[in-house]
């Protein structure tokens, strides 16, 4: 199957990513979700750089409008399982690239008290460690970033946490 080459003015989204962020169901009104946000995260995946930049802000501006301390805010519009699931489409760079931009634009930004309590155990982190190794040498830059961001911003108590993963992808991986 032939690549496409020539570029569109529509960014294009994974077609993945695109239904994991937009759901076929929808809530019902008597769901109670604590801090309920409206977002597209979609847009943070797209292949304009200067599109991703300006979704990250938006993102940043949205949530700097909520409780600072309720990490339920990243949870509940399923931030963690579509970075993960950027990071994992191999057929779009500039997703990946712009999945661990995102997760950089939170951690610098000061919201990485939200992204701590789900960073390690949602399996983000040893996604983005995974991405170190990757093909495109701006995804393993924008994974590196992310990772040393997240690593400089985190709690101090959170290094034994971190460091199981970091170990295991450095014994098993050997790509990097």
């Amino acid at each position: 199957m032939p690549a496409v080459i020539a570029a569109s003015a529509v960014p294009t989204i994974p077609a993945a990513i695109k239904e994991s962020v937009n759901p076929t169901t929808t809530p019902q009104a008597g769901d109670a979700t604590p801090s309920t946000i409206e977002i597209d995260l979609s847009a943070l995946f797209v292949a304009d750089e200067s599109a991703r930049q300006s979704a990250i802000a938006s993102l940043i501006a949205t949530l700097a409008q909520q409780p600072k301390t309720d990490p339920a805010v990243l949870e509940s519009i399923g931030f963690s399982r579509v970075v993960i699931q950027a990071l994992a489409d191999k057929k779009s760079p500039a997703a990946r690239e712009g999945a661990a931009q995102a997760v950089s634009g939170l951690v610098k930004s000061g919201h990485v008290q939200l992204l701590e309590p789900t960073f390690i155990e949602s399996g983000l982190c040893a996604t983005l460690i995974k991405a170190f190794a990757d093909k495109m040498p701006a995804v393993r830059t924008a994974a590196l970033d992310a990772v040393r961001e997240y690593a400089s911003a985190m709690n101090p108590w959170a290094t034994a946490l971190i460091m199981p993963t970091l170990l295991r992808e450095i014994k098993f991986a050997g790509k990097w």
